[in-house]
C-alpha cells in the first residue's frame, strides 16, 4: 500500500520488482515518473493522475486491462505489454510509441483524446474496436502494423 501523502513516484522506483502484482492507493498519486512500474507483474490498472512518465508501465507482461485518466501518456508508457486487451483512455495526448507492440489490444476507447503521436499503437495487430469522437491529429504510423 502506498502512503496517502506520496504524490510523486520517482524514476524506476519499482522497476523490475518481479513480485509486484497489485498497487493500492494509486489514486492518491499526482505523477508517475519514468519507468516507475516497468517490468513488474501488474495485472490490472485504474489510474487518475496528471502525468505518466516515459516507459512507466513498459514490459508489464501480465497487464490485461487499463482504465486511465491523465493529461498525457508519455512515450513508451505501456509499450510491450503483450497481453493487454482492453484499454480505456481519458487523456488529451498519447505520445510516441506509448502502446507500441501491445499486440493483443482488441478494444480501445479514447475519451477526450485530441492528439495521437507517431507509432502510438504501432504493431497492435489485433486492434479491432476503436471508439473515439475527439481526435484531431493522428501522427505517422500511429496505427501501423
Amino acid at each position: 500500500m502506498l502512503p496517502d501523502n506520496n504524490l510523486v513516484l520517482e524514476d524506476a522506483i519499482f522497476m523490475n520488482c518481479d513480485y509486484l502484482e497489485n498497487v493500492e492507493n494509486i489514486d492518491k498519486l499526482d505523477s508517475i515518473s519514468s519507468y516507475a512500474f516497468a517490468n513488474t507483474r501488474l495485472k490490472r490498472l485504474e489510474l487518475n493522475v496528471n502525468y505518466i512518465g516515459e516507459g512507466a508501465f513498459a514490459n508489464c507482461e501480465l497487464l490485461t486491462n487499463i482504465n486511465i485518466v491523465a493529461d498525457s501518456i508519455n512515450a513508451y508508457a505501456f509499450s510491450n505489454c503483450e497481453i493487454l486487451k482492453d484499454v480505456v483512455i481519458d487523456a488529451k495526448y498519447i505520445l510516441d510509441s506509448a502502446f507500441e507492440n501491445c499486440n493483443r489490444i482488441v478494444n480501445l476507447t479514447l475519451e477526450n483524446v485530441v492528439e495521437i503521436y507517431d507509432n502510438a499503437f504501432k504493431n497492435c495487430l489485433r486492434l479491432s474496436n476503436v471508439t473515439s469522437n475527439t481526435v484531431n491529429y493522428i501522427g505517422d504510423y500511429a496505427f501501423a502494423g
